[in-house]
């Protein structure tokens, strides 16, 4: 195996998803309400996501804050199925 794919595995491994359940916006920035299963039976989970595209986004873990790396948004319908 290659140093590129050892550093990959470990970089993917830093990685996990999180579900926005509520949001609130304003100018400066959007806060965002979330699961995150590394934080499961915690509601005071959110993310900031500034408006401006050079600062950073953040995780708010209670008083704990944590930048993130990236963020990825996806467009979500629901679909309803009869049975």
């Amino acid at each position: 195996r290659s140093r590129f794919d050892a550093w990959w595995r470990d970089e993917v491994a830093r990685n996990h998803q999180v579900l926005a359940y509520a949001a609130r916006f304003d100018e400066e920035r959007a806060t965002l309400w979330i699961y995150d299963p590394n934080h499961p039976r915690r509601d005071d989970v959110t993310l900031e996501v500034p408006m401006d595209p050079h600062a950073p986004v953040l995780e708010h873990i209670g008083a704990r804050v944590k930048p993130w790396r990236g963020l990825f948004v996806e467009r979500y319908s629901p679909v309803c199925r009869t049975i």
